[in-house]
């Protein structure tokens, strides 16, 4: 149990903060810690008894560090979070964090903390 005036360590910590440092290592370098990321997550979210404070956690880490836009339509406007599939100029100064926007994209690592989606009502599926 951790004191109140102590902060909480993740087991996901080490691994995201090595993948953010890699901003000015080779493209190689950089896929593999990521890709250390997702097998931790991956491995999580196959557990029965997923540990889901600390994705919950993760999920929250990422939803800082990704980048948000504007996005306009008309006079309605609205923010989110940037795409892996956004222009490359959206992304200038942030690439080391695109497959952190993957994660979110995807969705999987929501579903596990938050649940699946409501069902759409059935007068909207008329």
């Amino acid at each position: 149990m951790v004191a109140n005036n102590q902060k909480q360590t993740w087991e996901w910590q080490p691994i995201l903060d090595s993948a953010l440092a890699t901003s000015g290592e080779d493209l190689r370098a950089r896929r593999s810690k990521w890709d250390a990321l997702d097998n931790w997550l991956y491995e999580q979210c196959l557990e029965r008894e997923a540990n889901l404070p600390a994705l919950k956690s993760l999920l929250d880490r990422l939803r800082t560090i990704v980048p948000r836009i504007t996005v306009k339509n008309g006079i309605e406007r609205t923010s989110r979070h940037l795409s892996p599939f956004d222009a490359n100029e959206d992304w200038a100064g942030y690439e080391h964090l695109r497959r952190a926007a993957e994660i979110l994209y995807l969705g999987e690592l929501e579903a596990v903390v938050e649940g699946e989606p409501p069902q759409a009502s059935d007068s909207w599926n008329k």
